[in-house]
């Protein structure tokens, strides 16, 4: 099974206030979302983490990476480190990623990048953007204006942002996130 997360910012103390998540603690954050994660997946699932990984951690991001199950993908964030330490605790590492996967029972082209791109490869045919980077935080409502100018203008948009924050701490497969986002 594949899952999607983003912006999990292990080790970063003030993400708590700018995105206004429901820990008292850092401390509180880790265990909340190490718990949540290893009881969605197991160790032979995959999980795409699309950036921002870790941030100012004190402890090294191999310690954070082996408390959670599956074989962990990092797409790098703004916020990851480019280091071969750091690489290393990742199943692997890219830039920017596009595999295939399910959705009600149909092969989907899946772009995945930290960063929101309005045009992808396969946008206008059926494909999915997933990215993270935008948090709840104002400077980030440009998103939304660039959206509705999309729509306003026919193209095809499927672009999910899948934040942590807004997917309950949790990683969440292809098909929950499309579902949700689509009520």
């Amino acid at each position: 099974m594949n899952y999607y997360i983003a912006d999990l910012h292990f080790g970063h103390k003030n993400i708590i206030l700018y995105d206004r998540r429901p820990f008292s603690d850092v401390e509180e954050m880790e265990r909340e979302i190490t718990d949540r994660w290893n009881r969605t997946v197991t160790r032979n699932d995959d999980v795409y983490v699309l950036g921002d990984f870790a941030y100012r951690q004190e402890k090294p991001v191999r310690d954070y990476v082996e408390a959670l199950n599956g074989r962990i993908h990092l797409i790098y964030g703004n916020h990851d480190l480019r280091t071969d330490e750091y690489a290393s605790a990742f199943y692997n590492t890219h830039d920017t990623l596009t595999i295939r996967d399910d959705y009600q029972g149909r092969k989907v082209s899946v772009t995945m990048c930290h960063y929101w791109m309005p045009f992808f490869a396969k946008s206008r045919r059926g494909g999915v953007m997933l990215h993270g980077h935008t948090h709840i935080g104002e400077e980030h409502c440009q998103e939304v204006t660039l959206k509705e100018m999309l729509l306003a203008d026919n193209l095809a948009y499927h672009a999910y942002n899948v934040g942590c924050m807004f997917q309950d701490y949790t990683p969440w497969t292809l098909e929950q996130i499309i579902d949700a986002r689509n009520l």
